[in-house]
């Protein structure tokens, strides 16, 4: 039997019961707290519904794990360094670290859900499949081509850069048709139906019922068939991820979407945030562009709600290339305007500057030790929460969730339970041993954190005595410079990003190679997963 979709019989007589109480922290983070005692039989566990109404064979509901959203081009994301959990009405805990740890170099892959669910599963100990290292070890390679390329020909004349760049392209398009190949092969071998969101063993939501469903449920269902519908190629699976991301903003794709102050554009679903004064011609290219691609996204998804009910996903994915082919001619001509929108785009000095570092207010001196302790300080918290996972990864019944915030680390530990509920075998004992090992490393990340402290302050001292002593001031050069300095630090990541969206001359396939290679550079927070959903 699949790993994925065993089947487990609900409880009858057991003897512990765990009360759950959750509250919310710090925005996202959810703590959970576990009180073991003796009481009367455990309730059924949440992760066990019937496969079907009516039935009475019960099913574990499985976290799937979707990859973040991109941000447009230019945002800088806030890291968070913690282990989440679900929401409070989820009922169960599904955490993120060793799918961070072992899958986060895939998160721009189709194939990430299926790696990252199979990851959770192991608790962390299970390594990348063979034919997925192999793929990373060509995609890396690839990458690695492409920039050195780039760079070779960043201060060629723009007409000099593009035809040089078309050269590489076709001499790379080969070796990129071999790779998407091998990713859509382990794609199909790890994901399977029962995996998504709505997998038909959990008594299937459809997106043909909207009204019983909010647009954030209906999202999440496009989102399944770009991830696990076979029969796509990739662009078609990207232009499914944008068509998700507009019904969870608006229902349904718009036929003429309201600017959002960003345009959406290729590949998906690569963002760039609009000047906010642009030429007439330009403005109108960008709303020709949008006018015809939300069309053309409106009719895709009208096709998916037509066809949510085949019974066999083959006819789904036939039906859907037939209405792509159908639209040809426009998706051809977004291929042309989108060219046209680059070198236009390109040539702004607005959105070049979401790539360039800003200058510091600081002086060069006091920016350059700026900078040290920013990345000091990232360091210290990715390595504290590097020592976390592994204790959670070793610990394995033992639920621990934690934080680490800019000064301290937080951090919860209880008994995990089983899919039945139960408590499983641990002693007190062990879980104070634990408390203590964690507060310990709460201890030296606090210690490590106040010598970067006292490095602060020495620039604040230093800043404050050449700006006459006003304290208002410094703070707000400070908060100036520092905004610069994480600015500095994601470079290489914007520029990646930069790269892929608008500059000329490369193929669908370098460009999505380089936008996967932002995605993992910007570092995003990996999203909880999200339980398998029942009709309502």
């Amino acid at each position: 039997m699949n790993q994925f979709s065993r089947t487990f019989a609900c409880p009858v007589n057991a003897v512990c019961t765990v009360a759950v109480t959750c509250a919310l922290w710090a925005g996202s983070t959810v703590w959970i707290q576990a009180q073991e005692a003796l009481g009367p039989p455990a309730p059924p566990d949440v992760r066990l519904e019937p496969t079907m109404p009516g039935s009475a064979t019960p099913f574990e509901r499985l976290p799937v794990y979707f990859p973040p959203e991109l941000p447009p081009l230019g945002v800088i994301p806030q890291r968070h360094y913690g282990a989440d959990n679900l929401p409070p009405e989820r009922g169960v805990e599904i955490g993120t670290s060793a799918a961070e740890a072992v899958a986060g170099d895939f998160v721009a892959e189709f194939l990430y859900p299926a790696l990252a669910l199979r990851v959770s599963e192991s608790g962390g100990y299970h390594p990348v499949p063979k034919g997925i290292e192999q793929y990373r070890v060509i995609r890396d390679n690839l990458v690695r081509d492409l920039r050195t390329v780039l760079e070779q020909v960043r201060a060629w004349p723009d007409p000099d850069r593009e035809a040089r760049l078309r050269l590489f392209a076709e001499d790379q398009q080969p070796a990129l048709a071999s790779l998407e190949a091998l990713a859509e092969k382990e794609r199909a071998g790890w994901s399977h139906g029962g995996q998504a969101w709505g997998a038909p063993r959990t008594g299937r939501v459809h997106i043909d019922d909207p009204a019983a469903f909010s647009p954030a449920d209906l999202s999440l269902l496009v989102r399944d068939v770009a991830y696990f519908q076979d029969g796509l190629e990739l662009w078609q699976r990207e232009l499914l991820l944008e068509v998700a991301r507009d019904v969870a903003a608006d229902g349904v794709p718009s036929a003429i979407p309201a600017n959002p102050g960003w345009l959406a554009f290729t590949p998906e679903p690569s963002r760039i945030l609009l000047p906010k004064e642009l030429p007439e011609a330009l403005a109108n290219e960008i709303a020709g562009y949008e006018s015809l691609k939300a069309d053309v996204k409106r009719g895709l998804y009208d096709t998916l709600v037509q066809t949510d009910r085949s019974l066999l996903a083959v006819l789904r994915a036939r039906k859907l290339r037939t209405y792509l082919e159908s639209r040809a001619d426009a998706l051809r001509e977004l291929a042309v305007r989108a060219d046209r929108l680059r070198r236009e785009l390109g040539r702004r000095p607005e959105v070049k500057q979401q790539v360039l570092p800003t200058v510091s207010p600081l002086s060069p001196v006091m920016a350059e030790q700026l900078q040290a302790i920013v990345a000091d300080s990232r360091t210290l918290r990715r390595a504290t929460a590097d020592a976390v996972d592994a204790v959670r990864r070793r610990e394995t019944r033992l639920l621990i969730t934690y934080q680490v915030t800019s000064s301290k680390l937080e951090f919860e530990v209880t008994p995990r339970a089983t899919p039945q509920t139960q408590v499983l075998p641990v002693s007190m004992t062990r879980v104070v041993q634990v408390e203590n090992e964690l507060a310990e490393k709460a201890r030296e990340h606090r210690r490590a954190r106040e010598v970067i402290e006292v490095r602060y302050q020495a620039l604040r001292n230093a800043l404050l005595g050449t700006m006459n002593g006003e304290p208002d001031r410094v703070d707000d050069v400070l908060q100036n410079a520092t905004a610069v300095a994480l600015q500095r630090e994601r470079c290489e990541a914007q520029q990646l990003y930069y790269d892929a969206t608008l500059e000329p001359g490369l193929s669908p396939s370098q460009r999505r190679l380089l936008l996967g290679a932002a995605m993992v550079a910007l570092d995003l927070d990996l999203p909880p997963g999200v339980v398998q959903s029942t009709r309502k």
